[in-house]
């Protein structure tokens, strides 16, 4: 009888932890699992900001990701970039209906909604309403309320609040959600939106910059010195992001504009094609100007030179061999550096990158 009553004890507990080890695996392959579909979810949202939306789509488009809200909402981004504008709206849609208040922002399109530029709600028919806009609100509140920057962000520039408009205490609580924000991770577009105070503003450029976020980069003041202004666009470029190359690109064209001496215009041309080259290679949309290679030239007394036909006379600036010489100085540059856009669900250039 005792032996009867061990062996059912020891088959009892065989049976316990079998069905233990099974629970534990489960979680374990469902833990892997999630862990798998969100390192494919990041992977996507890289591939967007890498100008590479249509590999994006193929990565979100599997059936693995129909419940999720995050990955719809970048699967909607991925296609409107894509040329697929029309379906873009459904997977916003999915997304919206699965609680991402992001998603909700896109659909609610309108005045209403200032987080995004030319909202598509506008002109392409998708389900878009206003109602979402408050919808979305609600949920970045409780989001923030948990720690979330970017909702906190989003929450910010989206909900009028009563002590925006005392002066003095309204910028006091601007500064303690940015401190909530910036230091954590998140919440980057803060600097690119409201009222600041400059040295505010470029303590909490830094600290995103220290973070590894470029565009801030385009907010810093310029160091003083030879070539004091190439350092943050050279930075930011080897990051992969293009808009501090642009800038600089336009204002060496502009001085070159109005320089002094030819040897002063032609340093100044070089650089303005250094950095438009690097701007278009890094996925800017902005073009070389022709005319840039060259200028109508000036006799003595400053005023333009013609020919025996009454044609303005060029003088050329930069020959196709200096051309040639700075863009694999460009190319050099850039070796081994991929596109980003530093894209996130708060980029109010979400559609118009």
């Amino acid at each position: 009888m005792k032996i009867l009553m061990v062996m059912c004890l020891l088959f009892s507990n065989l049976s316990w932890a079998s069905d233990n080890d099974v629970n534990h695996d489960i979680k374990s392959d469902v833990g892997i699992s999630n862990q798998i579909n969100n390192d494919l979810i990041d992977r996507a949202v890289r591939l967007v900001n890498q100008r590479k939306s249509y590999k994006a789509v193929e990565i979100l488009q599997s059936d693995v990701f129909k419940e999720d809200a995050n990955a719809q909402f970048w699967l909607g981004v991925a296609r409107y970039h894509s040329g697929e504008h029309f379906i873009a709206g459904d997977a916003f849609l999915k997304s919206a209906e699965l609680g991402d208040p992001w998603a909700m922002a896109v659909l609610g399109g309108g005045g209403d909604n200032i987080i995004y530029l030319a909202s598509p709600c506008e002109y392409l028919g998708w389900g878009c309403d206003k109602k979402w806009n408050a919808k979305a609100i609600k949920i970045w509140k409780r989001l923030a309320k948990q720690g979330d920057p970017d909702a906190l962000y989003a929450y910010t520039l989206m909900k009028d609040e009563w002590f925006e408009f005392v002066p003095f205490y309204g910028y006091r609580r601007f500064l303690e959600r940015v401190e909530q924000a910036i230091p954590n991770g998140g919440g980057y577009e803060f600097l690119t939106h409201f009222s600041w105070d400059y040295d505010d503003k470029v303590k909490y450029a830094r600290m995103a910059i220290e973070q590894g976020y470029a565009p801030a980069m385009n907010l810093m003041p310029w160091p003083e010195g030879e070539g004091g202004a190439d350092q943050w666009a050279n930075k930011a470029a080897r990051l992969g992001y293009y808009r501090v190359a642009d800038n600089l690109y336009y204002i060496y064209h502009d001085k070159s504009d109005h320089s002094d001496t030819k040897s002063e215009a032609i340093e100044l041309i070089k650089k303005a094609y250094f950095y438009s080259v690097v701007s278009v290679s890094l996925g800017g949309r902005g073009g070389i100007k022709q005319f840039m290679f060259s200028r109508i030239l000036k006799d003595e007394a400053g005023n333009d030179v013609r020919d025996e036909n009454g044609y303005f006379v060029d003088e050329i600036l930069i020959t196709k061999a200096e051309q040639a010489e700075i863009e694999q100085q460009a190319k050099d540059f850039l070796k081994g550096v991929e596109i980003n856009l530093f894209l996130t669900k708060n980029s109010s250039e979400l559609f118009t990158f």
